[in-house]
């Protein structure tokens, strides 16, 4: 795609992917990603990253510093919880808005998730698609193994990836849980809100960055302001002001007068010698 970053996607999207509108897109992530403690571990620790947050590059924000300090400020006090480490938030919200900006342009985008938590690391997925493994499978991982490379041969041949699998409507960000639990029943399908923490927090953080940008420009706007002058008015002025700065120029020309009286005296008496 002709971009050069997200925030340049977010406000020129329908430009950008006119060409591409009809085309098929397919992405998805991993239930961990990044996240080597697992994808139910809420605590991390950031203090060695105070100055870096990848998702900012992602986001494509203008004013980095102040989204930056934004973000840990909001971790440090407990007002966000991201549950996920950054790398991992931004393979998320990479897919998030890519797929919303390429739905909303006219394109049939399918999203999903490899929500089995065995091996749900990043890049994990290319095991079931390519059909090898490094681990010994589980039964449920030998069952995703037949039925996780079908999905990516159907989108290929130009169909949907499974029957049940509905297009992204970036309202709801619809997207497929891959996932399966052969004692619970659990089978893949479809699910709402797609990460839906993390888009509203980043969503926010981004309307944050809009209004520093805007505070900005309008700072560099704005006319000079000159601090007015306190001049004295025709109806204010009293004899009283009248005799206080006669007072005041009479001690300058005084000073003055005996300034020169003191020269002239020491010229005399240099001429004398």
């Amino acid at each position: 795609m002709p971009i050069h970053n997200m925030n340049e996607l977010r406000k020129n999207q329908k430009e950008h992917m006119n060409q591409l509108s009809n085309s098929l897109l397919m992405i998805g992530t991993m239930l961990q990603e990044f996240d080597m403690e697992g994808a139910n571990t809420k605590a991390y620790d950031y203090n060695h990253l105070q100055d870096i947050n990848q998702v900012n590059d992602v986001l494509g924000v203008r004013n980095v510093e102040e989204c930056t300090q934004k973000y840990f400020s909001d971790l440090n006090s407990g007002k966000f919880d991201p549950g996920y480490e950054m790398l991992s938030q931004a393979q998320f919200m990479t897919s998030s808005l890519l797929a919303s900006a390429q739905s909303q342009a006219g394109g049939e985008v399918y999203l999903y998730q490899f929500d089995y938590p065995a091996h749900a690391q990043h890049a994990d997925d290319i095991y079931y698609v390519m059909g090898v493994s490094e681990h010994p499978m589980d039964a449920n991982e030998k069952w995703l193994g037949r039925v996780f490379p079908l999905y990516f041969t159907n989108f290929i041949k130009g169909f949907r990836p499974a029957p049940d699998w509905k297009p992204l409507n970036p309202k709801v960000v619809n997207y497929f849980s891959i996932n399966k639990s052969l004692v619970d029943g659990v089978v893949p399908g479809m699910k709402l809100g797609y990460h839906d923490d993390l888009s509203i927090y980043y969503g926010e953080l981004m309307e944050f960055d809009e209004q520093r940008t805007l505070l900005k420009k309008e700072t560099l706007n704005d006319p000079i302001q000159l601090k007015e002058l306190v001049l004295v008015s025709e109806k204010s002025f009293t004899i009283l002001n009248l005799l206080f700065y006669s007072a005041i120029l009479g001690v300058i020309l005084f000073s003055v007068f005996k300034v020169q009286k003191f020269h002239q005296n020491r010229q005399r008496d240099y001429e004398k010698c």
